[in-house]
């Protein structure tokens, strides 16, 4: 599973390359710990009534955004999801990204569930597109003469 972090265009460009294939984005909101945790059923009933037509259930690649967590700690709600999300990683393919960069708490969360590889698209096109400076000095053959 991939962690693509940077500018949204950049990431959804991205998983279209990794992906191939139509997708289904989900937006995993916040929710604080005093809140009715909902996010399960939004999921199973956006993905099913945005790209299936005859079908009970969606399987097939889905991108999860995760940018409302970003800068949060991680509770009891976003372990809940993580959860339900390895119970479907048979079926489905999942991209997660992030349009900040997540904290360390969420990286390291991601890790315990998944083995996770973290894509940053901002720094890697900026890595390969840098300008090497090169410093030269000239010597001539005058200066040659007064050592």
């Amino acid at each position: 599973m991939k962690l693509i972090q940077g500018n949204y265009e950049k990431a959804i460009r991205q998983c279209q390359k990794e992906l191939k294939s139509d997708y289904f984005e989900f937006c995993f909101s916040y929710v604080s710990a005093n809140e009715d945790f909902r996010e399960i059923k939004r999921f199973l009933w956006e993905s099913k009534n945005q790209c299936t037509r005859f079908r009970n259930r969606y399987i097939g690649p889905a991108v999860i955004d995760i940018t409302e967590w970003s800068r949060k700690y991680p509770n009891e709600y976003f372990d809940a999801f993580m959860y339900f999300i390895k119970s479907n990683m048979e079926q489905m393919q999942f991209i997660i990204i992030s349009h900040n960069y997540c904290n360390k708490e969420i990286t390291e969360r991601l890790e315990e569930f998944f083995n996770i590889r973290v894509v940053d698209v901002d720094r890697r096109k900026s890595a390969n597109n840098k300008k090497k400076n090169v410093i030269g000095f000239v010597y001539t053959q005058e200066e040659n003469s007064y050592v």
